[in-house]
């Protein structure tokens, strides 16, 4: 998920909009990267078509443009930007009982794995 930043001059005391988009590693490691760009070009110029795996992102069309492109890799929804749209979809009541059978779901999932 792209976290925007002002860094660099853009005029004189006004500061430019630029972005972080943060990457997080099979082995834990966590590697933030620059653009002056929020757009699509930059997710396809750091992953290159080297990525196979899960992309967890907000609902930014540039990431599922990449997916679609892409073999191998999945994309899932954030839990931040999830509970923010149940929330502006006056979802509240269902949000415990769903979060609840995810997390039961996984935990079955994983325990089938391990057998």
């Amino acid at each position: 998920d792209e976290t925007p930043i002002k860094a660099g001059k853009a005029t004189k005391g006004k500061l430019k909009q630029s972005w972080f988009w943060p990457l997080y590693g099979d082995q834990d490691e966590v590697v933030f990267t620059f653009s002056s760009s929020r757009g699509r070009q930059h997710i396809e110029n750091t992953l290159k078509h080297q990525f196979n795996g899960t992309l967890i992102s907000d609902g930014y069309s540039a990431y599922a443009s990449y997916v679609a492109k892409n073999e191998g890799v999945i994309q899932v929804q954030c839990w931040v930007h999830s509970r923010r749209q149940f929330i502006e979809k006056s979802l509240r009541p269902y949000v415990r009982h769903w979060i609840i059978l995810h997390c039961c779901i996984k935990s079955k999932t994983r325990s089938e794995h391990r057998n």
